[in-house]
């Protein structure tokens, strides 16, 4: 064994026991989640499928992240750049605003039809928030 595989070796277990406490905090903060929020009609879980009154709610899988993403902040607003980190990761920020848009789009369009009105507000460079229903702001349909 070399002088370098030995400190990996050691590296590992001398970090195991912080690794260890890590996945206790983080168990231990998302315990009191919820696992889903309630927006009127809308249920957003963020371990299956969104529903309206019950029924699943069929949506592509960036736009199910989306809504998951911003189910997760009930009463604060998303920036769109949080949303292509999300979606995309990182490194792909440059290419994919448009696509965050296109998405939003269709995702509105869909729960707008179910719905009978427009869940999702936008506020220019403050971002987006998912309504609780029609008398938050946005007239119904």
């Amino acid at each position: 064994m070399t002088n370098y595989s030995y400190l990996i070796i050691r590296l590992e277990m001398t970090h195991y026991p912080l690794c260890i406490e890590a996945a206790k905090a983080i168990r231990e903060l998302t315990a009191d989640r919820p696992k889903f929020q309630q927006f009127g009609r809308l249920a957003v879980y963020q371990d299956r499928d969104a529903e309206i009154d019950g029924e699943a709610v069929v949506l592509r899988r960036r736009q199910l992240i989306i809504l998951r993403t911003l189910g997760a902040r009930p009463g604060f607003r998303v920036t769109k750049g949080h949303l292509v980190e999300v979606v995309y990761g990182p490194y792909e920020a440059e290419t994919s605003e448009d696509g965050i848009e296109t998405n939003i789009c269709l995702l509105r369009k869909i729960l707008r039809k179910k719905l009978g009105y427009d869940p999702i507000e936008m506020r220019r460079f403050l971002g987006y928030k998912l309504l609780t229903g029609p008398s938050d702001g946005n007239p119904k349909l």
